[in-house]
């Protein structure tokens, strides 16, 4: 549960990430890697969301300024707070995980701190 909430919360960096897209970031989306924030817009997303965003990954070669309007068609779809939610619910199942094996109480407050450090959200 820690992996999967630090996995989704990397993902969405790569579309909301506070400090600019780095470069592997960049690779990975312009790679028309199916990131959750985009499988999400595809699964719940409307319609039209979905014809936009197989507009820019049927494309032949993405470039670098398709980013922002793919971003700009998750926001629409709600894709942001869906990822949220999913990071979240992988953060409360590693913290019952963790009380469910019988985690010192003293030493939980530690592991929630790392479990937030992983999970955080953009």
């Amino acid at each position: 549960a820690i992996g999967v909430g630090a996995l989704i919360a990397d993902e969405a960096r790569v579309f909301w990430g506070g400090d600019g897209l780095r470069a592997d970031d960049a690779g990975r989306a312009l790679s028309k890697s199916k990131l959750y924030p985009v499988a999400a817009a595809l699964a719940d997303g409307g319609l039209a969301h979905k014809r936009q965003l197989g507009a820019y990954y049927f494309k032949r070669v993405m470039e670098p300024g398709d980013l922002d309007g793919i971003r700009d068609v998750l926001e629409s779809a709600g894709a942001r707070e869906k990822t949220s939610a999913a990071v979240a619910a992988a953060r409360d199942d590693a913290l019952r995980a963790l009380a469910g094996a019988g985690v010192r109480p003293d030493a939980a407050p530690r592991w929630e701190q790392i479990i937030d450090a992983l999970a955080a959200m953009p």
